[in-house]
């Protein structure tokens, strides 16, 4: 996961996700509960209908965190996570 390459460029915050979630065949039900479990996860909640592309590079990360999260996976392997994120955000 290094950069920005899975994270499409015009969409908002909670488009991308549900994007992930449907492509990963999460039951309809259960989107919207997810999304905002893995969005509030890596603090990006409050930027849900923010357009993507005014987020910086950390914010695009902690997204495509967010992304892998709504897979619910049991192990995820990381290539430079922290890359571009504040700590301190």
């Amino acid at each position: 996961m290094s950069g920005e390459g899975r994270i499409l460029r015009r969409p908002y915050c909670l488009k991308q996700s549900g994007l992930h979630c449907r492509l990963n065949e999460l039951p309809e039900e259960r989107v919207a509960k997810v999304i905002a479990e893995s969005l509030e996860t890596v603090g990006l909640k409050d930027k849900a209908n923010q357009n993507v592309s005014t987020f910086s590079k950390g914010m695009k990360q902690r997204l495509a965190i967010a992304d892998i999260l709504v897979k619910t996976p049991k192990l995820a392997f990381l290539d430079e996570p922290t890359s571009g994120i504040d700590p301190e955000a």
